[in-house]
């Protein structure tokens, strides 16, 4: 009697799981490079203004990164419901998407930091 080698299979629930999971620290990441000004009057309020002015270029871009990751999980998660299980292909093909996904909001990141120096 011939053994067939058991197939590579999860659940979609748990690949959602790890989707979710991945683009929700992605997502969290991007906010910690902007930086909450330091005020020298707690009172003025046009000292906050400039200085939520000087975040503008760092706040557009976080807005654009934040929008970009959250178009990408939405579509993700519409695909994904035309499947009932996953298999190695789908997964690994899964994880090259959150690769290149996190990548792109990585970089960006850094691109506003390098440009808020």
């Amino acid at each position: 009697m011939t053994e067939t080698p058991e197939r590579f299979w999860i659940s979609r629930p748990r690949l959602e799981a790890l989707v979710d999971g991945i683009f929700a620290i992605a997502m969290t990441l991007l906010i910690l490079e902007i930086r909450v000004p330091e005020l020298e009057s707690r009172r003025s309020g046009d000292e906050l203004l400039a200085a939520i002015a000087h975040l503008g270029p760092a706040l557009f871009s976080y807005t654009l990164s934040f929008a970009m990751l959250a178009i990408f999980w939405y579509r993700h998660h519409r695909v994904i419901h035309f499947f009932r299980r996953v298999d190695l292909p789908l997964f690994l093909f899964t994880l090259v998407f959150l690769i290149g996904a996190t990548l792109v909001a990585v970089r960006l990141a850094s691109r506003r930091a390098q440009s808020a120096r």
